[in-house]
């Protein structure tokens, strides 16, 4: 996030300890969203960093296959292989009784010792960011991690992608994949696994087999990974950044990674069958209206005009709080009387399906 120009953290309250919240209820079928090209305003700044280049991977012929990037690679759908002496029991859980499980690592945009930056695992296999993995996983829970997918390159996004390869290389079956846009996996190769802010695991422990794969994925096209198929869709940050349509047996759930307002994101909400939730970011408190609007995050006050784009009765989870915000925010959401609006626990599994 770019550096507030506006404020100081002295007009937020002062650090909160870890939300609450509460899972939905169960469904019975699904169907993927209906795909069309964004439009409107919020879709044309979604799209502006396509057309004008910032931060923009190289074009893809100039991938190295030997440093991990298959030429052409595109997700699809392709088997991993779990960790060498243990399968993640939520996915067990989710090919007996077809149930999604969430498990909310962090969920906040900042770090303190109440709170952890943003990373979510999806049947115990699917991790979607990393802020956390290595603070709130034990080892054993680790190895168990087959797939990370990444919403856009900022740190609280991506900082603890490095430490957790190191924990796991050598020490399980198959390497691990990483998904993200062009302009991200750019970022991360560039600036984390350059040989020298951290060894480049996508040549190690050689470049036919490396501990680390880059698979580049493209807007609204689901890919695959064990039993979840994810969806991204571009939203409205200071980055190229992508929410994520989840869907796992009878359920879908919407993670919006971080956004100011945004249009996309609601019409694939409103077309989703079987929609058991969404999370939404809000940064901010109200007094910090501007410190929003200039990093593209979301206030209690800018939540209120999203949400009159939602058309569905679903619950709606707060997530990527500050954390010297968190008091405020809480109180000004409270304040809506809004009783879809809920906040995550950190650490809790929430399970959806029938």
């Amino acid at each position: 996030m770019r550096s507030p120009r506006t404020a100081s953290a002295s007009r937020c309250a002062s650090s909160a300890s870890t939300c609450t919240g509460t899972s939905a209820s169960a469904g019975t079928s699904i169907s993927r969203a209906t795909r069309s090209p964004a439009s409107g305003s919020a879709a044309a700044s979604e799209s502006r960093w396509r057309l004008t280049g910032v931060l923009r991977a190289p074009p893809r012929r100039h991938h190295i296959v030997a440093s991990g990037v298959r030429a052409g690679s595109e997700p699809g759908r392709r088997a991993h292989t779990p960790a060498q002496s243990v399968i993640a029991p939520a996915l067990w859980m989710h090919r007996i009784w077809r149930i999604m499980e969430l498990e909310i690592l962090g969920a906040f945009g900042g770090e303190s010792p109440e709170c952890r930056l943003t990373s979510i695992v999806v049947n115990g296999t699917v991790a979607i960011d990393a802020g956390c993995l290595c603070q709130a996983l034990p080892l054993e829970r680790q190895m168990q991690i087959s797939t990370i997918v990444l919403t856009h390159s900022h740190m609280d996004h991506t900082s603890s992608i490095p430490f957790f390869v190191d924990n796991v290389f050598g020490r399980r079956v198959g390497g691990i994949s990483l998904y993200g846009s062009e302009p991200t996996l750019y970022a991360v190769r560039k600036h984390l696994f350059n040989s020298a802010n951290w060894p480049d695991f996508s040549l190690l422990p050689n470049h036919l087999e490396p501990a680390l794969h880059f698979h580049v994925f493209r807007d609204e096209q689901p890919f695959d990974s064990d039993d979840v198929t994810l969806t991204p869709i571009a939203v409205n940050h200071v980055v190229p950044t992508h929410g994520m349509l989840i869907e796992s047996g009878d359920s879908a759930f919407l993670w919006s990674s971080d956004t100011g307002p945004t249009q996309r994101f609601w019409e694939v909400a409103n077309r989703t069958r079987n929609l058991r939730g969404l999370a939404i970011d809000v940064s901010f408190d109200n007094s910090m209206q501007a410190v929003a609007d200039d990093s593209l995050h979301l206030t209690p006050r800018s939540l209120v005009a999203e949400l009159e784009k939602l058309e569905v009765d679903v619950p709606v989870w707060i997530q990527h709080m500050k954390p010297f915000c968190v008091d405020k925010i809480r109180d000004e959401i409270r304040q809506l009387g809004n009783p879809a609006i809920r906040f995550f626990e950190q650490g809790r599994k929430y399970r959806f399906g029938s």
